[in-house]
């Protein structure tokens, strides 16, 4: 008999990023497969109500591992706390991975199949990759916005950005993005677009990442392919693997 395939998703442990690929979990469950959620012990302080989800939704389980940081640690997004959760959180993943794999667990659950991690966790793809298990990026965030982002260098590069106007309204004159024709205003683009600091190195990193995906398997945009064709069509000519888009709005079950 064939071993029940077993998703585990990892999001990144900021506020904003965990709610929609915790809805994607709800649904990845209920299509029969053995869904692990996997967390930071701080993230699961924070979330009273999982054993409530463990019951409506039996095939979702909930794990945490450590992240590293101190106790008193803000965890606010920064370029330190980035910096952090790579090297001080990654070897925990591999930990939870490895056990997995190796059956070394306690639990019951069958070994990883594939990982579905949040588009700014790189260190997810990494050791995914070192131990050969498939993974997928999760984009939270709309097609039309990942456009933006994949926009920014050409930006740069034509003098664009850093903006630092007043007017965040008026379409960016002499522009050339693909996709972004007359849609692409300063308030649509990534905060730090409108900083002097844009060569910063948590920018640097934010862009690293987002290209940093094409070593996926493929990825999957919260977005619905009907209402944004043309931006996922853009998109996709960055990316060399397959584009699943998926709606969290459309799949909020009631409890």
């Amino acid at each position: 008999m064939m071993e029940q395939a077993h998703v585990v998703l990892h999001p990144l442990p900021v506020q904003g990023h965990i709610k929609p690929l915790l809805c994607l979990a709800k649904l990845l469950s209920e299509s029969g497969l053995y869904v692990t959620f996997l967390i930071t012990h701080h993230t699961r302080n924070h979330l009273p109500n999982l054993s409530s989800l463990s019951t409506h939704f039996p095939n979702l389980h909930f794990e945490s591992i450590s992240d590293g940081l101190p106790d008193d640690h803000s965890r606010e997004p920064s370029s330190e706390f980035f910096s952090q959760i790579k090297t001080k959180t990654k070897p925990h993943l591999k930990q939870f991975l490895l056990n997995s794999l190796g059956r070394k667990s306690m639990s019951s659950s069958p070994p990883v199949t594939c990982i579905i991690t949040d588009e700014y966790l790189p260190y997810t793809r990494e050791v995914a990759e070192e131990l050969e298990i498939p993974t997928f990026a999760f984009v939270g965030h709309s097609a039309s916005y990942l456009l933006a982002y994949l926009s920014v260098p050409k930006l740069i590069e034509q003098g664009h950005l850093p903006f630092l106007g007043e007017n965040k309204n008026h379409e960016i004159n002499g522009t050339t993005v693909p996709g972004l024709e007359g849609l692409l205003r300063p308030k649509n683009l990534p905060p730090f677009c409108l900083s002097r600091y844009i060569h910063h190195p948590l920018v640097q990193s934010h862009l690293d990442h987002i290209f940093g995906m094409n070593g996926s398997s493929g990825l999957i945009i919260n977005t619905f392919e009907d209402l944004e064709v043309k931006s996922l069509r853009h998109v996709a000519r960055h990316f060399s693997q397959n584009l699943h888009s998926w709606a969290s709005s459309c799949i909020e079950l009631e409890l």
